[in-house]
């Protein structure tokens, strides 16, 4: 199933449901055409996803986590849903959902690919679908001088990788 069949019907039902119970919606200051920032780390050598959601319910039903190649068309390279609202929604590096790994309770939207240097992805988590709130973030991987995993910064307005240290791109405790 396309991956924009899938959250666009399934989520529609739940989005209005939310709508028509008043739960609050964040209140995200970003410009026309960008998105709220999502997060990226690495850990255990993968890069692992998380965004701070607010005073959005983290159960809430209709969440997706999607990883994008960015070229001439974009391509998913890996998806993962929890449809149920199950699992909490990754809101912080000790939730993070890391790449490839399947959502406690959730289901695949497409099957992990390989990641590669130097090719800009992004990372889309949903939640809430048509009405909710998608968060981004952009990143490229890439290795330093002594041959270590690093998460690099895209140029800006170009869809390029660069040598710059995405922030907060640390490795956490583990």
């Amino acid at each position: 199933m396309p991956h924009s069949y899938y959250p666009t019907h399934l989520c529609l039902s739940a989005c209005l449901l939310v709508m028509g119970l008043g739960l609050p919606r964040p209140a995200l200051a970003v410009a026309e055409g960008e998105y709220p920032p999502a997060q990226v780390i690495l850990k255990n050598e993968l890069p692992c996803f998380f965004a701070e959601m607010g005073t959005l319910p983290s159960t809430m039903t209709g969440k997706t986590l999607t990883i994008v190649e960015q070229k001439e068309t974009d391509t998913d390279i890996w998806g993962v849903a929890d449809p149920n609202g199950t699992a909490p929604m990754p809101s912080s590096a000790a939730q993070c959902i890391q790449y490839g790994t399947p959502w406690p309770g959730g289901v695949t939207l497409t099957n992990r690919k390989s990641l590669r240097y130097h090719v800009p992805y992004y990372a889309d988590i949903w939640i809430g679908i048509e009405n909710g709130v998608r968060f981004r973030v952009k990143f490229c991987l890439s290795e330093n001088n002594n041959r270590e995993l690093v998460l690099t910064a895209w140029a800006n307005d170009k869809n390029i990788c660069t040598e710059q240290p995405l922030i907060n791109s640390n490795k956490p405790s583990r």
